[in-house]
């Protein structure tokens, strides 16, 4: 298990790019953040919306470093927020022609509850073998 602590929370009752900062959360087990236009046990990303409706949700919850801002899995829209932007998020292989976003990570609610900036948490990856991340 990896410890951290909460330097905000954040959540939007509709799609937009930015999400308000509240004073809490409450994540709902297996579903995402109570009021979250994201809340759903299957997609609820626009764009696989309408291609791939029944895919598991597993876009619940991002997780970022403090320094970061963006998406795990950005488009190209990112650069209405700021110019450029998308080029900040991701790194290149330098072996290959991969290359890898650099801007946080999705999680799945595994256990529910309210949550506020200062809380300590605990982030269990998933079990061995570890890949690459795949778009979600």
């Amino acid at each position: 298990m990896i410890p951290g602590q909460v330097t905000a929370v954040s959540r939007n009752e509709r799609y937009s790019f930015s999400k308000p900062r509240r004073d809490s959360i409450r994540l709902l087990t297996e579903l995402e953040v109570e009021g979250g236009a994201h809340a759903g046990g299957t997609i609820r990303h626009q764009f696989r919306m309408t291609y791939e409706p029944s895919l598991p949700n597993l876009r619940q919850v991002h997780l970022m470093h403090e320094e970061l801002t963006g998406l795990r899995n950005p488009c190209s829209k990112i650069n209405d927020f700021r110019k450029g932007l998308l080029g900040e998020v991701f790194a290149m292989d330098p072996f290959s022609v991969e290359f890898t976003f650099t801007c946080g990570v999705m999680a799945v609610v595994r256990r529910g509850g309210t949550v506020r900036r200062g809380d300590y948490i605990q982030v269990e990856p998933p079990p061995p073998p570890h890949r690459p991340l795949e778009r979600v």
